[in-house]
């Protein structure tokens, strides 16, 4: 007898222009049963989010060429309807550089929920999706 295929519960979007780094994200979020968009760019991220009200998550990097993540987390959170749903986010950046760490104490106080220094494993991930109250499903 077939088994059923897990029903997916959340939509993701995925906001990076490091190609390892959109694949690694995309990979953690499936296996905790998220749908994934993928968007190299907060241009890119945009266009996408427009089109996809029902996105629970988005994972940004900061630093991008195309525009960067502060200026998305801005937009976000002021296209974003009042008293509808906001999708969480969590902002990644290049760890280990006090540029880094400013950037993500900026992109907190834009509304990221949470950030995560890069290099991150699926573990600090997988932990901050447990901290944005996301039911998770895969097991290690």
């Amino acid at each position: 007898m077939r088994q059923a295929l897990p029903t997916r519960r959340y939509v993701a979007l995925v906001v990076d222009d490091d190609e390892y780094v959109r694949g690694f994200v995309r990979e953690v979020l499936e296996k905790e049963g998220f749908e994934v968009h993928i968007a190299e760019g907060g241009k890119t991220g945009i266009s996408i989010y427009e089109k996809q009200p029902d996105l629970s998550l988005i994972v940004t990097d900061i630093l991008m060429p195309e525009a960067d993540g502060i200026d998305f987390i801005f937009q976000i959170r002021h296209r974003t309807a009042t008293g509808a749903a906001q999708p969480k986010i969590i902002a990644i950046s290049g760890g280990g550089s006090i540029e880094a760490q400013v950037y993500l104490e900026d992109a907190k106080g834009l509304g990221a929920d949470v950030t995560i220094e890069k290099p991150f494993s699926a573990f600090d991930l997988r932990e901050a999706l447990s901290h944005l109250g996301f039911d998770l499903t895969a097991s290690d």
